[in-house]
């Protein structure tokens, strides 16, 4: 193995191995801190799974018997076999599904691992799974080649760990986040089949399996993955605005498509601190929550701030910050404001002509209750009586009638009120009918109406303008 001796080539499998069992075990303590109960639990499985397996292959490597090596390296393939189911649990628990906790599931998943494990036991009896030669360079152990079951067992095993990652995919792409971190964690997956190979076709790897290591360092990309892009997509599902999620020191760390379609300042911008890469939206965070003014092609759009802390076992994690497209409301509530003021405008004009105009009144009711008050009484003309008639002899009027015209004389006169009968209207003024009495002019006297046919009174000069008809 790269032309190194027996003692330098064990060295390099021991400590990589031993590498895998480290890296497991610092992954596992960060991942027992995981808030919630499902998804800590399929972590916690897949990182013990991974580094149990690399266990019992570094005590496989170090045995000093082939009939121990041969059992220790059973019961890895036994152990390793598990971190499928692992990976399925998280996946399921992390997207929110419900595969990990239907039992029927359940059942079929732990049929089908007692079905291969059944074979890997009774290895030693068919040896489809692999077959095993003890050999003493450039160190003692004992040399595997894989089998026909091993490589169909591993199609199914890898076919498991992508209907995984489809579940990874679809969460990623619901949340709108960045799917390059899952392309590096598929990967990893490729690590253990590509060990495989490489023993296989190449002297450069010995014939010991190396598909703990890739395993393990699956599990653990899994775990800082889970923490640095996992949760803010997990925390972020069914959202539809534009998310920035922020560490503790409040730098970027990470931001969906929405946000840097919005805000094209977040691109490249991992790890910057928020207030250097977008001082508006770091402003607007001081308060708690505020408005974002952004101008667009379309005009003004405006966007609610609003941040959410994530806090868990060990303390908080950072924040979530998500803007809300609110420039429809908040034009809306511009117009209102702009007819509000034309409103409060009209109705301050108003209050100041009615408060002159109140003003002007009051000041001739003032000047009106300062003036002197004469009394005059005028009898109304609807009420008014004809003045007594003078003798004839002097020249006033005298109610003649028909019979003493017709005699040539007056009449005598009468002194009570004269009779009334129903007058004529014409053009809105009344006049009297051609049966009733009339005046005659004596001496020279003409007879003056004074505006209703029923009320005369004599006057001397010339005659009114005014003459009743008929």
């Amino acid at each position: 193995m790269f032309g190194l001796g027996g003692t330098g080539a064990l060295a390099v499998y021991v400590a990589a191995y031993t590498v895998a069992i480290v890296g497991c075990g610092v992954a596992l303590r960060r991942a027992v801190s995981v808030d919630d109960d499902e998804t800590r639990r399929g972590l916690v499985a897949l990182l013990v799974a991974s580094g149990g397996w690399a266990v019992a292959q570094l005590a496989y490597l170090l045995a000093p018997t082939a009939d121990l090596q041969y059992a220790l390296y059973l019961t890895g393939l036994v152990v390793g076999l598990t971190t499928i189911g692992g990976w399925l649990y998280f996946c399921s628990a992390y997207t929110g599904r419900s595969f990990h906790r239907d039992r029927t599931y359940r059942r079929v998943a732990v049929g089908a691992y007692l079905a291969v494990v059944a074979i890997k036991v009774t290895n030693p009896f068919h040896q489809l799974y692999f077959t095993a030669e003890f050999v003493a360079t450039p160190f003692p152990h004992l040399a595997v080649q894989q089998g026909l079951a091993h490589w169909v067992v591993t199609g199914l095993s890898y076919s498991l760990v992508a209907i995984g990652f489809f579940m990874l995919f679809d969460q990623f792409l619901e949340a709108d986040f960045d799917t390059r971190p899952l392309g590096a964690l598929v990967g990893a997956t490729a690590l253990p089949v590509t060990f495989d190979l490489t023993e296989m076709v190449t002297p450069v790897l010995l014939d010991l399996s190396m598909e703990p290591v890739g395993v393990a360092v699956f599990a653990v990309g899994t775990l800082y993955v889970f923490e640095d892009r996992f949760l803010s997509v997990q925390l972020s599902d069914g959202v539809d605005e534009a998310l920035i999620y922020l560490d503790e020191d409040d730098r970027v760390r990470e931001a969906n498509d929405l946000a840097r379609d919005t805000l094209p300042a977040l691109r490249g911008a991992r790890g910057e601190p928020i207030a250097e890469v977008l001082p508006e939206v770091a402003a607007e965070l001081d308060g708690g929550e505020g408005l974002l003014d952004r101008v667009a092609a379309d005009g003004h759009r405006y966007y609610l701030v609003t941040t959410t802390e994530f806090v868990r076992a060990h303390g908080s994690v950072g924040r979530l910050v998500m803007l809300s497209d609110v420039t429809g409301s908040e034009r809306r509530r511009q117009e209102l404001a702009r007819q509000n003021e034309q409103l409060e405008s009209f109705a301050a004009a108003m209050r100041h002509e009615l408060f002159n105009t109140l003003q002007i009144v009051a000041g001739r009711v003032e000047i009106a209750g300062t003036e002197p008050r004469t009394a005059t009484w005028r009898r109304p003309a609807s009420r008014c009586r004809p003045p007594p008639r003078p003798p004839s002899a002097c020249g006033c009027w005298s109610r003649t009638s028909p019979r003493s015209r017709a005699r040539g004389g007056p009449s005598r006169a009468r002194s009570g009120p004269r009779s009334t009968r129903p007058s004529s209207v014409r053009g809105g003024r009344s006049r009297p009918t051609a049966s009733s009495s009339r005046w005659s002019a004596a001496a020279g006297s003409t007879p003056t109406p004074t505006g209703s046919s029923r009320c005369w009174r004599a006057r001397s000069g010339s005659p009114s303008t005014t003459t009743p008809r008929g």
